[in-house]
């Protein structure tokens, strides 16, 4: 788990050590449950944490609100639209694997070795 602790002092003078969670959350949106797999194991690198992977848009977008995701990613083959999320959620970063339009970042749908690169650019 990525983190950095915290110390605090507590009422009997003693510290406490706190861990604090920085993993980047990311959501994946994929049609299938076989490729939502494939993304969850492509998109797990030091730092980044696949906190949801979804087959729709509406259960998505939820997600990242709920769990306060900064990073989505979409297989284009999934049919979803980048409107779609951009609209409800706002600041977030839309990876598309494969072709998807209005992605902030894109890798080939035959190379998912490149998502983590992907992800920290």
């Amino acid at each position: 788990m990525a983190g950095a602790g915290r110390r605090s002092q507590g009422q009997t003078g003693r510290r406490t050590e706190i861990a604090v969670c920085t993993a980047v959350r990311i959501v994946i949106l994929a049609a299938t449950r076989e490729r939502r797999a494939a993304l969850r194991r492509a998109g797990v690198s030091t730092g980044w944490q696949v906190v949801a992977a979804v087959a729709d848009v509406d259960e998505a977008v939820d997600r990242l609100r709920a769990l306060h995701a900064k990073v989505l990613v979409v297989d284009a083959a999934s049919g979803a639209s980048t409107d779609h999320v951009r609209t409800p959620v706002g600041d977030v970063l839309l990876v598309g694997v494969g072709d998807l339009a209005g992605a902030d970042a894109v890798v080939p749908a035959e190379d998912l070795g490149r998502l983590p690169g992907a992800l920290a650019d």
